[in-house]
């Protein structure tokens, strides 16, 4: 009967009933939007932190031009051009500094070369490609004369291109101003030639069987090694670009170097680069998505961490050799290059430049580290990118620190930081804090710029629809609050006379705190509900709105693997939010304005119960 008649007071001003169902849903559909938009965001952000990563990159800056030149025989006369000078190398030491937070810290990483003539490393056209640029041979010259386009015929192919067996060719110091070398008619010479220079105009063809449109070039035969500070160490051996082949020759120690040469040379078709790396993300072609795992499972952070001897191989390689997710591969690491990034030597069209596997003597590098690695992966690459930010042919990757062996007698080359050999990871979006950090770090020889795969863009829609929740939940409880104080007072405190009389009739306290709270929050909860469900549906379409204008950069996704589909889907489907979430969202806002409305009614209701019954009907409140 109390709650009955409670509402037919309510209903009996219409008016002032129903602007107070609605003022009240209007302000529970902005909490309640609000509350699903901030929920929204915080999820989005927790599962963004998942999908990106920020990697830096650094390359050390040239501190001058100079202008070289280079003796050609083809034009007979030097050809000029700028060659940029980096000074001293700088080392990564430079970038542990105080208030700096990595995920992976800055390294400047080699790679390794692994021996493996037992796989199949190349296909047919590609192991002809890397015969071509370096050939071991005999020749005996045509004529005596110095080594000026001197034609030659080739006796004995020792290591390289089989077919040059029995050929003519010319045979020049190209790039000497004034050959000094003499080769006699009758004699035999042992030289390595490189394959890539044009010949003289004022050549003598009557020499030549066949006319060849290539020259060969002896190169040096000694080779260079490095210590890990990246200090050369030279050879005592004085550097020859012939000798005479006579009996017994390969008897003598005058032969030696040339053997060795012959042994690494016949290696070259069995090298494939191992990368070790703390995080496959770290390499630019994973980071990028152009380099995805396409069977078995990338390296896991554990794995890396505690160095264990696990591997990702590229899909043609396992092809070739029918490898598969789970087999055993025993890398026999013979070399270590800090110079560059694998593509460099390792080309997929089999050019490149000369490796190197002797050390300072020349000698032929021995094996510093063979075991057996666990494939755990097998990746593809969308577009074949063998530059800094791409992977080099049959490239292997391993965790750093599966590696125990030292390799310091081992080192083949020495470079610069630069963007395809020292990479670093911080947390999302601390690229602004890292920058002000580095700034202070006074160090300008140094360039850094950060990858993070359009997560910045992100960072500033999230914070975006942040400040826009914050916005929806203030307005809300604060009308919320202005609504509830207003309409209590006129249905609470303006009704101090139906108090009076009520407790005048007999009723306890409680009895008329039922009476003046009942018809109250019904309609609180009324307005409160249908506020709820405004909210929910104004969520959904807000939700899809930012679905639409979600900008998401796609400079780091498009043409990757699965043409950039996989990040763009994934995002996608972090702006949707389900009926339960809605549900929830929605229940939980509706009390907090059910709770909020009680406790202000209550202070209302407190403060008509104070005053005497007797006092409020002789008209004296006090």
């Amino acid at each position: 009967m109390i709650i009955k008649n409670s509402l037919k007071q309510m209903f009996r001003t219409p008016l002032k009933t129903f602007l107070f169902f609605c003022l009240l849903a209007v302000s529970a559909a902005l909490f309640v939007l609000g509350l699903n938009i901030s929920w929204l965001n915080q999820r989005d952000a927790s599962a963004f932190e998942g999908l990106f990563n920020t990697v830096g990159t650094v390359e050390q800056k040239p501190t001058e031009t100079e202008i070289d030149g280079e003796w050609d025989a083809e034009i007979d006369q030097y050809y000029y051009y700028s060659r940029e000078k980096y000074g001293a190398l700088v080392s990564e030491d430079v970038l542990d500094f105080e208030g700096v937070d990595y995920i992976h810290a800055p390294m400047n990483r080699p790679y390794f070369t692994a021996y493996m003539p037992d796989m199949i490393l190349r296909p047919g056209e590609v192991t002809e490609r890397v015969n071509d640029w370096l050939v071991l041979v005999e020749v005996t010259p045509l004529r005596t004369d110095v080594m000026d386009s001197l034609p030659c015929t080739v006796t004995r192919v020792l290591a390289g291109d089989p077919d040059l067996l029995n050929r003519k060719i010319w045979v020049c110091e190209h790039y000497n101003p004034t050959p000094e070398t003499v080769m006699e008619t009758g004699k035999t010479y042992i030289m390595r030639l490189n394959q890539g220079t044009y010949p003289h105009d004022d050549r003598d063809e009557t020499y030549m069987g066949e006319n060849d449109e290539w020259e060969y070039t002896p190169i040096s035969q000694y080779a260079s090694q490095y210590n890990r500070k990246g200090e050369r160490i030279n050879s005592d051996t004085p550097d020859r670009l012939i000798d005479e082949v006579t009996e017994g020759f390969y008897e003598s120690d005058e032969a030696k170097p040339w053997l060795e040469l012959m042994k690494e040379s016949n290696m070259m078709n069995s090298l494939l680069p191992v990368q070790p790396v703390d995080a496959t993300k770290l390499l630019m072609a994973f980071h990028e998505n152009n380099a995805a795992v396409q069977d078995g499972r990338d390296i896991s952070q554990e794995e890396y961490a505690q160095g264990k001897r696990v591997c990702l191989v590229p899909e043609d390689l396992a092809m070739s050799n029918n490898l598969q997710v789970g087999d055993r591969l025993t890398l026999p690491l013979i070399a270590a290059d800090y110079g560059s990034a694998p593509g460099f030597a390792f080309k997929y069209d089999g050019g490149g430049g000369g490796y190197n596997l002797r050390n300072g003597k020349g000698e032929v590098l021995s094996v510093f580290d063979e075991n057996a690695y666990e494939i755990v992966g097998i990746y593809s690459m969308a577009e074949k990118d063998d530059s800094d930010f791409g992977l080099g042919y049959n490239e292997i990757i391993i965790p750093y620190a599966s590696v125990t062996s030292s390799w310091d007698n081992n080192i083949v080359s020495f470079g610069r930081m630069n963007k395809g050999t020292t990479s670093f990871q911080i947390p999302n979006g601390g690229i602004e804090h890292y920058l002000k950090l580095w700034e202070k770090q006074g160090i300008d020889n140094l360039e850094i710029k950060f990858y993070d795969n359009g997560y910045s863009v992100l960072e500033e829609n999230i914070n975006n629809r942040r400040v826009m929740s914050v916005l929806f939940l203030a307005g809300g409880v604060i009308m919320a609050i202005l609504v509830l104080a207003l309409f209590c007072h006129l249905f609470i405190s303006r009704a101090s006379m139906r108090t009076a009389i009520e407790r005048s009739l007999g009723m306890k306290k409680k009895q008329c705190i039922l009476s003046l709270l009942s018809g109250l929050m019904s309609i609180v909860l009324l307005g409160t509900a249908a506020g709820a469900v405004v909210g929910c549906v104004l969520t959904d379409k807000t939700a899809e709105q930012l679905k639409q204008e979600q900008i998401y950069d796609e400079t780091f996704t498009s043409g990757g693997i699965g043409d950039g589909k996989e990040g763009e889907e994934a995002l996608a489907s972090q702006q949707q939010i389900t009926p339960s979430e809605l549900a929830g969202t929605a229940v939980a806002g509706g009390i907090l304005i059910l709770l909020l409305g009680g406790g202000i009614a209550m202070v209302y209701i407190r403060q008509n119960l104070k005053k005497e019954p007797i006092m409020m009907l002789m008209g004296n409140e006090e």
